[in-house]
């Protein structure tokens, strides 16, 4: 989760009033996220770029309703069609 808040691409969080966090879903660019966390494990990052050029990650908690974690992922998935990041 680290990696992906540094960058500051795409980040969404649910919570109710009082605070208690319901989900989350985070997006971002895979070479941006991986130069920017020093990934050196990767074989050839060039071709794992070509056919997955962003990573993502959705956490919703088991009490949170399907909608509202689907309208987590289209909110993020437009985040990074924003920022020119292909999906």
């Amino acid at each position: 989760m680290g990696g992906f808040l540094t960058l500051n691409e795409a980040c969404f969080v649910v919570e109710d009033t009082h605070g208690t966090l319901y989900g989350y879903a985070l997006a971002a660019d895979a070479k941006n996220f991986y130069d920017c966390n020093d990934c050196k494990r990767i074989p050839d990052p060039e071709v794992i770029y070509k056919n997955h050029p962003s990573l993502l990650n959705l956490s919703p908690m088991y009490s949170l309703c399907i909608s509202v974690a689907k309208r987590m992922l289209a909110c993020v998935i437009a985040a990074l069609k924003a920022n020119g990041t292909l999906f």
